[in-house]
């Protein structure tokens, strides 16, 4: 590894009694900066809802999630944001993240890219992988920015900020993408605008019924 090379991976963190699913940034000296938390986790497949309430209602214990094991993953503070010397400064998602416009990046902080990270085998050779890769375009479209999708079964590639495939690996595949990561665009798209819009409402809003 170079001394301007990173990896950039998935791991479940733990801290004494929780667990996240996380993302770390790995250099020629380590970990170069504090892990990024999963902060939309998977009905279900990350935890349970209303565990608690169930347990206690009806007496059901030990309630299995779709994924390994018992402990149900905590949810982290919200989008992140990331810039290490020449890695240009990007927000990332990790798998259901994406599906969700407006919620992948931060309010004030402007990114360059978007890095989706994501385990699709869940999905096997169904249409899930094809049409998780085109959800990933729009937040390309709508965040006016490219976005690098790196699935572990795929579908993996690069997308530019108009929604176009740059460069692709089909599902199933194993290699790796050596490409040029598009530019983002100049101006805030309309979608952008309209979410900060919503997001200033919604502030205000909130602020109003904290003095009333």
């Amino acid at each position: 590894m170079g001394q301007s090379d990173y990896l950039i991976t998935g791991a479940v963190r733990r801290n004494q009694d929780k667990v996240w699913n996380s993302m770390y940034i790995i250099g020629q000296k380590g970990v170069l900066a504090p892990p990024y938390d999963k902060h939309h986790l998977v009905p279900f497949g990350e935890y349970i809802p209303g565990r608690f309430w169930i347990e206690r209602t009806f007496g059901i214990k030990n309630l299995r999630k779709v994924s390994a094991g018992m402990q149900d993953f905590s949810c982290g503070k919200g989008p992140g944001f990331f810039k290490a010397d020449k890695l240009p400064p990007f927000s990332p998602m990790i798998c259901y993240e994406a599906i969700f416009p407006g919620r992948v990046v931060g309010r004030n902080v402007p990114p360059t890219w978007l890095l989706h990270l994501t385990e699709d085998s869940w999905f096997g050779q169904s249409v899930g992988p094809y049409q998780h890769f085109q959800i990933s375009r729009m937040r390309a479209i709508e965040e006016g920015v490219p976005v690098v999708r790196v699935a572990n079964t795929g579908i993996s590639g690069v997308i530019d900020p108009l929604g176009r495939v740059v460069a692709t690996m089909p599902l199933g595949y194993i290699g790796f993408i050596d490409v040029a990561l598009p530019q983002p665009l100049p101006e805030p798209t309309l979608a952008k605008t309209f979410y900060r819009f919503m997001a200033w409402v919604d502030e205000k809003s909130s602020l109003s019924a904290l003095v009333s």
